[in-house]
């Protein structure tokens, strides 16, 4: 009973140093192992270039023209080349046959290797003298579980290394190192398949950082799985839509950029992660539009509310009355809103009565002053500046009967007067003056108004190019805005008016 634990014990100490011995080889990269193995074949240690050829050749599979060893580092990869020059200086000359025939078959080393044909020659005729020694077996099988080997059909391979094991043979040896080495490598993948199986389900529980772990140590290990780059690439994305997640979730707390919140996570959401928390982003998203919403438009309403008042100031009362009714009608005006447009609506109202009966005193009056009714005409203005004490028209018109009273001729030759006069004083540089009469010719005259309404744009142009400061503009713009509406009625300028106007208030016409 001692003797059977002493035997156990062993033979669990020999598992721990082949598994030891297993793990340790495989953290050497396959193109290390394909260096060394090159090396050891300068220095004549062909044993030990064979041991790193097979390891590189398993790890990295077929020959290629061009392929990356480390870095960017990039070159052919001939191992059958190799390993046939090994196994020739090593005396197993089928072995180095067959290496060198596959190695041909891919093309690569007969064109790079200038040896490549000395050696066929060598080895065939290392061939020719064996035919006359016995042939031992074990080479046979050993070839075949070889070729099994480098095809990926590890147990067939196992089998025939077991056929040449039991022969016993010269090749027996290097069979049980190349079935130990299958093991190696079937163990290898086993691990290999568990950790990729419980990767995926990590994947599958959202567990990414977990899963990215396990996908790059596959990879680093050079798993045989194709799809653990894209496992890791979207691992990486799956983080990296967290972070983003978490940055969205803290500007929406604060209100910051939600529309443009909102578009992100409709993008990010047609990636597939995540999608019930962002559901619930975009819930807690469109409330918060809403509010803002609702907020932006009662500051609307409160700004359009402004603009009536600065209108009803304005004495613009007709627009004023329009956006007040507008403020009251509005879904989003509070009621203390409502009630103060009603309130300027009722103003509103009894102004524009007062300026229809102040408008109709107006016409009456001017209609008596140009029948030559001065005495009349007066009364029924001084009516009007019973309602507007303050009416330029009103006043302008009473100043015209007082001076009409005290000049004779007609009445009609009285009103041209007003105009000659006006366009006089525009020439003589009084434009204050020159505006004043033409503007008491319009009051009473439609006859000659497009030159009358020249003559007054020109005064403005010419008083904003003749002083500084904001008023400038504000005369240049007014004279613009008259000749444009001339302009848009068809006046044109009399050719004997435009050699006594200035170019300057000319450009402005034209």
């Amino acid at each position: 009973m001692k003797y059977l634990n002493k035997k156990a014990l062993l033979q669990c100490l020999l598992i721990v140093l082949f598994l030891s011995f297993v793990y340790s080889d495989l953290t050497v990269k396959w193109y290390i192992n394909y260096f060394n193995g090159i090396d050891y074949i300068k220095k004549g240690e062909y044993q030990k270039a064979k041991e790193c050829l097979e390891d590189a050749l398993a790890q990295k599979g077929k020959p290629k023209k061009s392929t990356t060893f480390y870095s960017k580092v990039r070159g052919p990869y001939t191992p059958y080349y190799y390993l046939a020059k090994v196994y020739y200086h090593l005396g197993e000359y089928e072995v180095a046959k067959s290496k060198l025939e596959m190695s041909e078959k891919f093309k690569i080393a007969t064109k790079i290797q200038p040896d490549f044909y000395d050696l066929k020659e060598k080895i065939f005729k290392k061939l020719k003298e064996a035919k006359k020694k016995s042939i031992d077996k074990s080479i046979i099988f050993y070839q075949k579980g070889l070729e099994a080997y480098t095809s990926g059909k590890f147990q067939e391979a196992i089998k025939f290394l077991d056929e040449a094991i039991k022969i016993n043979g010269k090749n027996s040896k290097r069979a049980q190192e190349l079935k130990d080495q299958i093991l190696k490598q079937i163990e290898f993948n086993r691990k290999l398949e568990s950790d990729y199986k419980r990767g995926k389900g990590l994947f599958d529980l959202k567990k990414y950082e977990d899963a990215l772990k396990i996908f790059k140590d596959i990879d680093r290990r050079k798993g045989f799985y194709r799809d653990v780059p894209a496992y890791i690439d979207r691992c990486k994305r799956a983080l990296a839509i967290r972070k983003e997640l978490e940055g969205i979730k803290s500007e929406i707390n604060s209100g910051k950029n939600l529309m443009m919140n909102k578009e992100e996570l409709l993008s990010l959401k047609r990636e597939g992660y995540f999608q019930s928390e962002i559901d619930g982003l975009i819930k807690i998203l469109n409330r918060k539009l809403e509010e803002k919403s609702l907020e932006e438009k009662k500051r609307e309403i409160l700004k359009l509310y402004d603009e009536g008042e600065n209108f009803y100031k304005s004495g613009n009362l007709n627009k004023a009355k329009e956006i007040f009714k507008k403020v009251s009608n509005s879904q989003y005006a509070t009621d203390k809103l409502k009630s103060k447009c009603e309130n300027k609506m009722e103003e509103i109202n009894k102004k524009l009565a007062e300026l229809s009966k102040l408008y109709n005193i107006i016409a009456e009056g001017k209609k008596l002053m140009k029948e030559g009714k001065y005495d009349e005409s007066e009364k029924v203005l001084k009516e009007g500046l019973k309602i507007s004490p303050s009416n330029k028209t009103i006043l302008d018109l009473l100043t015209l009967i007082s001076r009409f009273r005290k000049t004779g001729g007609t009445n009609e030759e009285k009103v041209k007067g007003i105009l000659k006069n006006g366009i006089l004083q525009y020439f003589k540089g009084n434009y204050r003056d020159s505006i004043s009469s033409l503007s008491n010719y319009l009051n009473l005259s439609e006859k000659n108004r497009d030159i009358a309404e020249f003559f007054i744009g020109a005064s403005y142009i010419s008083m904003g190019l003749s002083i500084y400061g904001k008023s400038k503009m504000d005369y240049i713009k007014k004279g613009k805005e008259i000749f444009k509406k001339l302009k848009k009625k068809g006046f044109v300028l009399d050719n004997r008016l435009i050699t006594y106007i200035s170019p300057e208030v000319l450009n402005y016409f034209k």
